[in-house]
């Protein structure tokens, strides 16, 4: 009987330690559970920002092209004005040499005065069209990358984390936006028709130009090599008007694709 007595004690012990054990151990278990939660969510936020990351980046580098498109579009047009501002001096300069009487010359004179004048005044406006262009740009940049750090931060949007403008932000600083980037694009708008009109000048220059040399070698006037020198200075006035051209139906296509953004964005957010 004692013996059976002394059995029941150590069963009783061991199942006091089996249970003091599985107490201890819950606790353990939950602190585990805590801790493995914490680095899945430390893991979910850091993938989270190296996709904003990786999206910032991406949104730089496209806005770094689109500058450099612009750049190299109002080359384009400075070479095109430069190359018909010197093929009109020349083209002048040829007319002088058969005016007959000084009221000739002085006439042509004045008129190439006037078509130089006018050169410069397209290729002073060029030139301001592109600083306001890459001023432009330099806003829209500055604007995504502030954006972008400011989603990072506290994943706030655009509008609600911007504040600069007279104190405006939110809907009313997007609406203010969309409105002054639409009045900028139909400024631009306006100015393509000028540079149309300017392309269709140019074109006739040319071809008045290709044909005075035509018939200037058939009748002897200039040599081979003269007329050599001036088709080649044609062809790239040509050459340039083609690319200003291209670059006027790309931006033509570029200002309506920009304009049926902004009045779906201005349009919806007015209401």
């Amino acid at each position: 009987m004692k013996k059976i007595a002394t059995i029941a004690t150590l069963i009783m012990c061991m199942l006091s330690f089996t249970l003091a054990a599985q107490d201890l151990s819950t606790p353990k278990k939950e602190a585990d559970k805590k801790v493995e939660k914490v680095k899945q969510e430390k893991k979910k936020m850091k993938d989270a920002a190296e996709a904003k990351r990786k999206k910032m980046k991406d949104e730089q580098e496209k806005l770094t092209d689109k500058k450099d498109e612009l750049e190299d579009d109002a080359e384009d047009e400075v070479n095109t004005l430069t190359s018909d501002a010197e093929a009109t001096k020349a083209d002048y300069n040829e007319k002088l040499k058969s005016a007959t009487s000084k009221e000739e010359r002085d006439e042509l004179k004045e008129e190439m005065k006037e078509e130089l004048e006018e050169r410069k005044d397209e290729l002073k406006e060029v030139k301001e069209d592109m600083k306001e262009d890459m001023e432009d740009m330099k806003d829209e940049m500055s604007d995504a990358k502030d954006a972008a750090k400011n989603e990072m931060k506290d994943g706030v949007t655009r509008g609600e984390a911007v504040k600069n403008d007279n104190g405006l932000s939110g809907k009313d600083l997007g609406l203010k936006r969309a409105a002054d980037a639409k009045a900028k694009l139909n400024k631009k708008t306006d100015e393509l028709a000028a540079k149309e009109a300017m392309v269709k000048k140019g074109r006739v220059r040319i071809a008045n130009a290709k044909e005075k040399i035509n018939t200037m070698l058939e009748k002897g006037e200039i040599t081979q090599e003269e007329y050599d020198k001036k088709a080649a200075s044609i062809k790239r006035a040509e050459i340039n008007l083609d690319k200003l051209e291209a670059s006027i139906k790309q931006g033509r296509s570029v200002y309506a694709r920009q304009k049926e953004t902004l009045s779906k964005v201005y349009d919806d957010g007015s209401k």
